[in-house]
């Protein structure tokens, strides 16, 4: 099954944001994840310079080249055949010329509002309190989402980010976002556990959450 699926009427994403920290045999798990059906992978290592980015790049097979969305270094972009471009506070604006897929981090509500005419999708976070950053606690509370779902300012170009586990997906949903990126709870079993079985049991968790929702 796709990660892209259809539930009344609307689709839902499922994105999947690297470590910030460098894992063991990471590029063999992020071919893994797309055999086994990951469609948008958000390539975020604020630490790599310009020349390990690309050598990474370079080991890659142009089918997971296609499903990564640089967080930097975008002018690689284009060179390699890359899904996308990602901006941040730290890189505002795609490149000069640059016409493929545009997303973007929003913190706020009101960057949502600003930003999302302009990008396919945009990621809000934190919604739940991060797996990965400790005392990095959820921005929003459940009335203010609810506000802005209701409001249609939370949408299916909207994809939240921060604490998404397989049993908040249904709660996403609910709200209208049109998906989740997710970061610790894949990841944190990987780095406590560095095999490839180990990642796909916690993908396959997050996939049949998806089936119980599109059901």
């Amino acid at each position: 099954m796709n990660v892209f699926y259809r539930a009344m009427g609307m689709s839902f994403r499922l994105v999947v944001v690297s470590s910030e920290q460098d894992l063991p045999n990471e590029t063999e798990a992020w071919e893994a994840l797309r055999e086994a059906g990951m469609t948008h992978l958000h390539l975020r290592k604020p630490h790599w310079n310009w020349m390990r980015t690309e050598d990474c790049l370079k080991r890659l097979s142009p089918e997971l080249r296609a499903c990564i969305h640089l967080h930097d270094h975008h002018a690689l972009a284009a060179r390699y055949g890359l899904g996308g471009v990602h901006l941040n506070a730290r890189h505002p604006l795609p490149p000069s010329g640059y016409t493929g897929t545009v997303s973007r981090s929003c913190h706020g509500l009101d960057e949502v509002g600003r930003y999302i005419s302009a990008c396919e999708y945009v990621f809000l976070s934190p919604i739940f309190a991060s797996i990965s950053k400790r005392g990095y606690e959820a921005a929003f509370t459940p009335e203010a989402l609810r506000e802005a779902a209701e409001s249609g300012l939370i949408d299916g170009k909207v994809v939240a980010l921060g604490g998404v586990t397989p049993a908040g997906l249904p709660a996403l949903r609910a709200l209208g976002f049109g998906g989740a990126a997710v970061l610790g709870a894949l990841w944190r079993p990987y780095m406590a556990c560095p095999e490839i079985k180990v990642l796909l049991a916690f993908w396959h968790d997050l996939r049949m959450a998806e089936t119980v929702m599109e059901i």
